[in-house]
């Protein structure tokens, strides 16, 4: 009999991280943290072998900005990304898998439940590439997590919106403004089916893009009258990044707000109007206005066509952004679903899915603690999703220069399995070498190299244009596997690709045995 394992969805964020868990009644539920939170921020501490995460890493941020490491998403994937330490160098996966670690003990502790918690679904944007995604799933190794699957956040917060939905025909656009990236994705519910049409955004556009406007304003009002430029000084900036913050989340509510700032010994209260704050930044709302636009036309929509807009991210609550929905759609967004919790809530009713769903032909090995009933409602629910980027390889066109050829374009259904066939170059080659390629463009030099994979031993004399088939098989949680064949030879590779960045096998090794030896907090 399979035994009993919670499971959970971590919406891992640039700025705040939650944990969700599907309770005995089948209802996604988010799990406080040990201070009674429903969030946490992804903010590290580290110092003298241990590190503190959260709220009081936040609060230390100010006070000894040199042990403080924070906006850790935008790096992911970045294999020569270091953050420098307590005498140490960190990896952007080591960093995340310490806030994984933190959060997943303490929702452990929190529901007190007697089942294990390993399996894991992480949350990623949608706009991530295939290499971020995986050193996504890497952090989650570090962290000793059973990482089940990877998802986009506006697919779980769609699934979020649609579990209880189905059968409701609709069409709905998810904003989703995080603290450090942004996307819009348009899904479409019909019957059991979430079914994913067009998507859209920009890894480095998020939340801090607003608070970084309001810290630029700040800080030049008070070099004017002191001469001193507080992002000058690292606690003077740090403490000044909190405010920026804290006074966007009031000219929510209120018309006016003032922000202290402390640097050389001078001390000034700035005021700051929700009207400036808006003109300061009405360029970043025009950009993820015309990212929306953009994404409703390759969808093959019309604006009146959307049914209905979920909000994820905090910064959705900004006026602005609420105006820009109303001007466009005729009314503003309905406050369905917490912009802040709904997407580690949709990861947790994926991570049932994945939990129920047999691999290999085998039965699943462990069952979810909810009640028996509710599990068909998990069973029947299908998700068709499409990949953001166009994958494709490195080739030579006929006029002999490089160029990316595409195997698996942008917006195709996944998973796929997509065959190309090629020729080799030159008489007598020995090795095919595949480089995989991740990007919109066909000048190599304007996408990214994803990593490379050999077809070695091949016989002498090989005649120029012996045909090589290439198949790509891209997963559900957009990783990739290739294969590359002559059929003529009967010569084939079929290996992890080498990939051009993030870490390898070993080093995630290594990375699990350095952040194992760190006292958490």
């Amino acid at each position: 009999m399979a035994e009993q394992e919670n499971v959970i969805g971590i919406d891992l964020g640039t700025t705040f991280s939650a944990v969700a868990h599907v309770d005995f009644s089948g209802t996604p539920q988010i799990i406080p943290n040990l201070d009674n939170d429903r969030t946490t921020p992804s903010v590290v501490y580290i110092q003298d072998g241990t590190a503190v995460v959260g709220r009081i890493a936040r609060e230390m941020a100010s006070a000894n900005p040199e042990h403080v490491i924070q906006f850790i998403k935008p790096h992911m994937g970045r294999r020569r990304k270091r953050f420098s330490v307590d005498g140490q160098e960190w990896t952007p996966e080591e960093i995340s898998a310490i806030i994984l670690r933190k959060v997943v003990v303490d929702a452990g502790a929190s529901i007190s439940s007697a089942n294990p918690m390993r399996g894991a679904v992480i949350t990623v944007p949608a706009f991530f590439n295939e290499q971020q995604r995986k050193s996504t799933a890497d952090a989650g190794r570090i962290a000793g997590l059973d990482v089940l699957g990877i998802i986009n956040e506006p697919t779980a917060a769609a699934l979020a919106y649609g579990y209880h939905q189905l059968g409701k025909d609709q069409t709905i656009l998810v904003y989703d403004l995080g603290g450090g990236t942004f996307d819009i994705t348009i899904m479409r519910i019909e019957g059991n089916e979430i079914k994913m049409l067009a998507t859209d955004g920009d890894v480095q556009l998020g939340g801090k893009d607003w608070d970084q406007r309001i810290i630029d304003h700040v800080a030049g009002e008070f070099a004017k009258k002191h001469g001193a430029d507080p992002r000058e000084h690292p606690e003077s900036l740090q403490e000044l990044i909190i405010h920026a913050e804290q006074a966007k989340i009031r000219l929510v509510k209120l018309p006016e707000t003032k922000i202290v700032i402390n640097c050389g010994g001078a001390r000034e209260n700035i005021p700051l109007s929700r009207e400036l704050f808006d003109e300061l930044t009405h360029d970043l709302v025009s950009q993820t206005e015309m990212t929306l636009r953009l994404t409703i036309e390759d969808a093959g929509l019309d604006i009146d066509e959307i049914d209905e807009c979920l909000l994820v991210g905090g910064s959705t609550r900004l006026k602005s952004v609420q105006s820009m929905f109303e001007r466009l759609i005729g009314k503003g967004p309905r406050h369905i679903l917490n912009p802040d919790e709904c997407v580690a809530q949709g990861a947790s009713i994926h991570a049932v899915m994945q939990q129920l769903r047999p691999t290999d032909g085998q039965f699943p090995t462990s069952v979810p603690n909810i009640d028996p009933g509710k599990l068909d409602r998990f069973r029947v629910i299908e998700e068709r999703l499409i990949n953001a980027h166009t994958l494709g390889i490195k080739a030579l066109a006929a006029d002999g220069k490089a160029v990316v050829a595409p195997v698996i374009p942008r917006a195709s259904h996944i998973p796929c399995r997509v065959v190309k066939s090629y020729e080799t170059s030159r008489t007598g080659q020995d090795v095919v070498r595949i480089s995989v390629m991740e990007g919109e463009s066909p000048n190599p030099e304007a996408c990214t190299e994803i990593g490379t994979c050999f077809v070695r031993g091949l016989p002498e004399n090989l005649a120029k244009g012996s045909p090589i088939e290439v198949c790509f098989e891209y997963s559900q949680d957009s990783r990739l596997n290739v294969t590359a064949t002559l059929p003529t030879v009967q010569e084939s590779a079929q290996t992890d690709i080498q990939r051009a960045s993030g870490m390898t096998d070993d080093e995630i090794q290594v990375a699990v045995e350095r952040v194992a030896q760190l006292k958490i907090e």
